[in-house]
């Protein structure tokens, strides 16, 4: 019920290459892992509307079709290994059909271009995978979860309500059907074409009853939900900081506001404050300007450059500059005059009081809290600072 739309299948004698959608998702069963921050292997065809998706089951076994696995490398750079068993060798059950692993054949290949024609889908060319659950290495069973038996899904109700069919049952099996007086005897059939596949959000596979499988970058119940990754100086990966919104796949919506600094400084610029960058790490000063080289701010984590204030300083939040040594203000533009004191300067101060005395070296210039807000100098004394 969570789907974005049922795509129905194509007629296979007259549809076009551009009719087809293929859908993806964490493979047939849901299961696909990925280490990695981004898998495109989630892109890859999970079900597509060529009558046929449902009938392709959760993965491919040695019985069947054959099936290979990947053992090193990524992609067409990979090796593989192959597996089939001829079908004299195959040991059949009520529940389950085994081929023992001394009978089945194995094939190495260099690449995925070596593989096999036969280890590939006809028209696709995509490989034939082996399914979770009958791994030659870890399992020898092909059972339920391969194209004969469909991933346990072996019927299901289908069909409109206002119809003049009404709702039935679909036999949900590849080339097999079942008995009606056996439940437990399937025989070999006619191939079932299905109406349609329902397609979940962004390109997401309906793999069973209200269950969604999603592409890369792409989660939830119905794969609406969007992923942001992005990496940090330090390797890290975040999703969207500072109250960011995750809008679509890898792409933030970073909060920013009117700047209200001018209302306070009244030589501040107006213009637009709060957080940027991809991963919205960046502090955003109206005061500053933006440096696309910047690398030594702590506080732009994304790498992306940062804002920074006059004279050294840099934006550590939103309107908010640090100011580097000798410097102050909202916009770090306010020189800070610092002297020593020695002893011809205190003779000239005409006081003792420490406190004073601080005062007057931190800010010569200003002298504000001194004596009482009035000159400091005292009976035609001459004493004069210049500050730059």
């Amino acid at each position: 019920m969570q789907a974005e739309k049922f795509i129905l299948n194509v007629n296979k004698k007259d549809y076009k290459w551009s009719d087809l959608i293929s859908l993806g998702g964490h493979g047939k069963d849901g299961k696909l892992e990925c280490e990695k921050v981004e898998c495109p292997e989630y892109n890859n065809m999970v079900t597509i509307n060529d009558g046929e998706s449902f009938q392709s089951g959760c993965g491919f076994d040695p019985i069947d079709t054959g099936c290979c696995l990947e053992v090193e490398g990524q992609g067409i750079t990979s090796s593989f290994i192959c597996f089939k068993c001829d079908p004299d060798d195959i040991i059949t059950t009520l529940d389950s059909l085994t081929c023992p692993m001394e009978k089945i054949k194995k094939f190495q290949y260099d690449s995925y271009e070596d593989v096999d024609a036969t280890f590939k889908h006809k028209r696709t060319k995509e490989l034939y995978r082996c399914g979770p659950n009958h791994n030659p290495i870890l399992n020898k069973d092909s059972n339920y979860t391969s194209p004969r038996f469909l991933c346990e899904r072996h019927e299901w109700e289908q069909g409109d309500y206002a119809d003049d069919i009404g709702r039935h049952i679909r036999i949900n099996n590849k080339k097999y059907i079942r008995d009606p007086n056996d439940p437990y005897n399937w025989t070999e059939g006619y191939m079932t074409p299905g109406e349609g596949v329902f397609a979940c959000y962004n390109g997401g596979s309906c793999i069973a009853p209200d269950t969604c499988t999603c592409k890369d970058g792409y989660t939830g119940f119905d794969c609406k939900m969007p992923i942001c990754r992005h990496e940090q100086v330090d390797g890290t990966i975040v999703g969207c900081l500072n109250g960011g919104f995750c809008e679509a796949k890898d792409k933030c919506i970073c909060p920013k506001i009117d700047s209200v600094l001018w209302l306070e400084q009244k030589s501040a610029g107006k213009g637009m404050t709060g957080w940027g960058g991809s991963d919205c790490s960046m502090p955003i000063c109206v005061q500053g300007y933006f440096d696309p080289e910047c690398g030594d701010n702590p506080f732009a984590i994304g790498g992306e450059g940062c804002y920074r204030c006059a004279n050294g300083g840099l934006c550590i939040a939103p309107d908010e500059c640090q100011c580097a040594d000798g410097w102050t203000g909202y916009d770090c533009k306010t020189p800070i005059c610092r002297m020593i004191a020695t002893p011809l300067i205190r003779k000239q101060l005409m006081t003792v009081d420490e406190r004073k005395i601080d005062i007057f070296e931190s800010d010569p210039c200003g002298m504000i809290g001194f004596y009482d807000g009035n000159s400091m100098l005292n009976d035609g004394e001459m004493f004069s600072i210049l500050c730059f």
